[in-house]
């Protein structure tokens, strides 16, 4: 039944997903994870698609937080018709990509 007062779902928790990776993934950094869902939200991913996401990306132990938004950055590629683990293989590749400790682009500026 929808009602003017239907609250809309899923709703945006983004501290609570923030716990569960904290939890559920202690080899994550928490800001990271928090960055990758802030390029979620700049990119315009639902909050919908960023859950379904976040959790495959929990459950795959060679995922990073920075794979939340790799399809948005393979699909501004014009010739990234590669496999879906293409962004992480490049990731991988590079060894300043795949430094735990490279700052996030929001943090050059």
């Amino acid at each position: 039944m929808d009602t003017p007062d239907a609250l809309d779902v899923p709703r945006p928790a983004a501290n609570e997903l923030r716990a569960l990776t904290a939890a559920a993934r202690p080899d994550w950094n928490p800001d990271a994870v928090m960055t990758a869902m802030a390029d979620a939200h700049m990119c315009g991913m639902s909050w919908a698609d960023v859950v379904e996401r976040m959790g495959a990306l929990i459950a795959d132990p060679d995922a990073a937080p920075r794979d939340l938004t790799a399809h948005i950055w393979r699909s501004k590629r014009r010739a990234s018709n590669g496999p879906p683990d293409a962004y992480r293989k490049a990731r991988a590749a590079d060894p300043i990509l795949a430094s735990h400790t490279r700052k996030e682009p929001h943090e050059l500026a």
